[in-house]
């Protein structure tokens, strides 16, 4: 668990090897001792050498009580035992540690799991990176012993002032003005580091006081924007789906309310049409009748031509009933629809009916289930609304946060511009200094009495050209390290890895035309890649030096947690100490039985919260 002081463990180990600024040390005296006014911390150390044991311990206080004590008051010493030999001078002392334990490589084997996707986030090539990594792979030693030399041919130079070859000022003094101008580039350089450290403190700080107020800061940003959108959708889906419902009232609404009623209303429909038809044709029938009555018995007889006497209406009837059928039996006429309204009617489809019946429910569940979650979405808006002194300092502190990004990002553009020309500049003066050797070889030649110098020259064009080659071959075996670590811890498949051996920036190549861009990785696997990297050094500068990992596996899927469980911590180095929490490698787990046959000791921290002190016992997680 969080909270309990295994990254306080890390933190000693670092405070015990290279001491801390007071500044931080102030905030670590003991709350219930300042309350007393008593100020005194320490930390110690002992880890073998070989065969000999080294010991060592650092304190910190304010000697005399005082009423207000000032960060200035803290005083430290360091003391050191070598097989019970104690240094007497502290800077022998510091030394000593400086040579077993390089502060600036220790971040390669003292390091915080969740925190070392720095390094990916900010580069490989970043100078103190690049300048860590040089030291332990051994070229820093071998570029001082370059610029040593360097120093011996100036000072011997210097004695023998009477050079006639007017160019060799020149080309000095040429030297000189871009060498000036360098350290103002690294001036510059340093500068805008520490400017940008800065305001990405002051943006943390902000972005964590609008997190303690408001929320995840952007996350509450995308939660809105994310629920506008949901919202916009739904409304135009309910829109939609409105339209559907109201063309269905309008076109299929009242035949479908019909449905329980069809059988009967079509058989209906079908009796009035019988009967109609069979009367229309009855009414045609009489009219003929009449017709024939008309022709032959009309004014007079077509065959005597004399005026025909006879009852009309009985012989319509005689005729009538010997020619024709009976008049069609009466009915009740209920509908009384036209043809068009009856063929629609009876085209009507009970399966069909039914279909629009369950279209119609659908849909009307559809915008029950719409118009429940805009409500939803609504209650969320009213319940992310802020009052107006609320919405004034999320305003505010989002402004001064936004401001912030730009302010550091054009910083980075102005850092960026600034080191190639730093770059540019080391380059230059390494032809220029290259160039002004030759010409100092070549001069010294004719002096016997600057040998020396001549020697010496000579000695750092050699180890300038060995450190090239050993540049070269070390960072040749880093890749291949880097390489094979690589496809074994890690789930992308790549055919190739690249270093540049100036700036080692990294190159992933999944295939000949394609790049692997690191930095775009997930937070886990950021610190998957970090670990190879670092791993790899490990093993390129062939240093056995222990590994201390706080919090190795909080942002790791299960398959990368078996990956460094299986293939990276029993191997990292002869000690590694992990600082894990419960939720990383439970208990008895899986993960824990696979680390038992390489596990020495295990600890547990206990925090005891009525004493707020923390305790060490034997077991991991032992209830």
């Amino acid at each position: 668990m969080n909270g309990v002081g295994k990254t306080s463990l890390l933190e000693a180990v670092n405070l015990c090897l290279y001491g801390g600024k007071n500044n931080i040390i102030f905030n670590w005296f003991n709350k219930n001792n300042k309350l007393e006014n008593k100020y005194y911390i320490y930390v110690s150390l002992s880890f073998h050498d070989n065969e000999n044991t080294v010991e060592v311990i650092r304190t910190y206080s304010i000697p005399s009580p005082l009423a207000k004590p000032k960060i200035n008051d803290i005083k430290s010493t360091l003391t050191v035992k070598y097989n019970d030999e104690i240094f007497e001078n502290p800077d022998r002392a510091e030394d000593f540690l400086t040579l077993k334990i390089p502060k600036n490589i220790s971040q390669f084997f003292f390091f915080d799991g969740e925190k070392i996707q720095e390094i990916v986030n900010d580069g490989f090539s970043k100078d103190d990176i690049r300048e860590s990594v040089e030291a332990l792979l051994g070229i820093e030693l071998l570029k001082k012993l370059y610029e040593d030399l360097k120093k011996v041919i100036a000072d011997e130079r210097k004695n023998y002032p009477n050079i006639s070859d007017a160019s060799i000022p020149n080309r000095e003094k040429e030297i000189e003005d871009l060498k000036n101008e360098l350290e103002t580039a690294i001036a510059g350089v340093q500068d805008l580091e520490k400017d940008i450290k800065e305001n990405e403190e002051e943006k943390e700080q902000l972005t964590k006081a609008f997190e303690e107020r408001f929320g995840k800061f952007p996350d509450i940003i995308e939660n809105k924007k994310e629920l506008e959108i949901e919202r916009r959708n739904l409304k135009k889906e309910n829109d939609k789906l409105d339209d559907s419902i109201n063309n269905f009232c309008k076109e299929s609404l009242s035949f479908v309310l019909l449905t329980n009623f069809l059988p009967e209303l079509k058989n209906q429909i079908k009796k009035e049409r019988t009967f109609k038809n069979d009367r229309r044709a009855f009414e045609e029938k009489n009219e003929l009748v009449n017709k024939i009555i008309e022709n032959l018995f009309g004014k007079e007889c077509i065959i005597c031509k004399r005026p025909v006497q006879f009852d009309r209406e009985k012989l319509f009837q005689e005729i009538s009933s010997r020619i024709f059928k009976q008049s069609p039996e009466q009915i009740d006429v209920i509908l009384d629809s036209s043809e068009k309204e009856d063929a629609s009617i009876l085209n009507l489809n009970l399966e069909e009916n039914y279909r629009k019946i369950l279209d119609f429910k659908n849909m009307l569940n559809q915008k029950e289930d719409i118009t429940n979650r805009l409500q939803d979405i609504e209650k969320k808006f009213r319940a992310s609304e802020l009052e107006k002194e609320d919405e004034t300092n999320f305003q505010e502190i989002h402004k001064k946060i936004s401001e912030k990004e730009k302010f550091i990002g054009r910083r980075k553009a102005e850092w960026s511009d600034l080191r190639e020309k730093k770059s540019k500049l080391e380059d230059d003066i390494a032809i220029k200094e290259r160039d002004l050797n030759k010409v100092y070889e070549n001069y010294e030649k004719k002096k016997e009495a600057n040998r020396l110098v001549e020697y010496s020259g000579k000695l750092n064009c050699v180890i300038e050209k060995y450190i090239e080659i050993y540049r070269t071959n070390k960072i040749k075996e880093l890749e291949k390290n880097l390489f094979d670590i690589f496809i074994k811890i890690f789930a992308k498949k790549i055919q190739e890895i690249k270093i540049n051996e100036k700036t080692l920036d990294i190159t992933l190549k999944e295939d000949e035309n394609k790049s692997i861009n690191y930095r775009e990785f997930s937070a886990g696997e950021k610190e998957i890649f970090a670990i190879s990297f670092l791993w790899a050094l490990s093993k390129t500068s062939n240093l056995e030096l222990p590994i201390i990992i706080d919090t190795p596996l909080a942002r790791l899927d299960h398959n990368y947690r078996e990956s460094l469980i299986r293939h990276y911590f029993p191997f990292a180095s002869k000690q590694v100490i992990i600082l894990s929490q419960n939720e990383e490698i439970v208990p008895d787990s899986e993960f824990h039985k696979m680390l038992n046959p390489s596990i020495y000791l295990e600890k547990t921290l206990t925090y005891d919260y009525s004493d707020n002190k923390t305790t060490i016992c034997d077991g991991y997680f032992i209830n």
